[in-house]
């Protein structure tokens, strides 16, 4: 990218960052003419495992979340 396509604090290939540069590096003993960089943009996908379980009405109080989810729908109802 170049140097009016970027952020003020990226990094041009030479080493020092875009509020170093000026059309050309102003830091002393750099050579670099024109700012340059690059940036990699990494895409994720998202994955979803859904492992399904029926579970007996005894077996319920050991998982918290069938617990909580029997309670208000079965449960709660009847109060």
């Amino acid at each position: 990218k170049q140097e009016n396509q970027v952020k003020a604090d990226a990094v041009c290939n030479c080493g020092h960052n875009n509020e170093e540069h000026e059309g050309e590096c102003q830091m002393e003993g750099c050579d670099c003419t024109k700012f340059q960089s690059f940036e990699v943009n990494l895409l994720k996908k998202k994955k979803t495992i859904t492992d399904i379980k029926f579970l007996q009405e005894s077996e319920i109080k050991d998982d918290s979340i069938s617990w909580n989810c029997l309670y208000v729908n079965k449960y709660k109802n009847k109060e």
